[in-house]
């Protein structure tokens, strides 16, 4: 148990990042924070699709999209 991990406003008893944190992270101006946000992101995808059946793999594009991923994404990696 390391308290450092548990750090955000919403649910502070969970360690960890939430899905707002990561996105916020890949705009980071330090890289380690950005290539972590993007790994950690690219996992969770890649998780979702191979146990979502085709209809929540439309609903997980339909949220990168919303949620400015791809943008996001690129500029982590400038």
């Amino acid at each position: 148990y390391d308290p450092s991990l548990y750090h955000h406003g919403d649910q502070p008893d969970i360690p960890g990042y939430t899905l707002q944190e990561l996105l916020h992270l890949m705009s980071s101006t330090v890289k380690q924070q950005r290539a972590l946000a993007v790994h950690v992101v690219a996992n969770i995808l890649q998780n979702w699709k191979q146990s979502a059946e085709q209809q929540q793999a439309a609903q997980v594009l339909t949220w990168a999209i919303e949620h400015k991923l791809p943008l996001l994404v690129r500029r982590a990696l400038d």
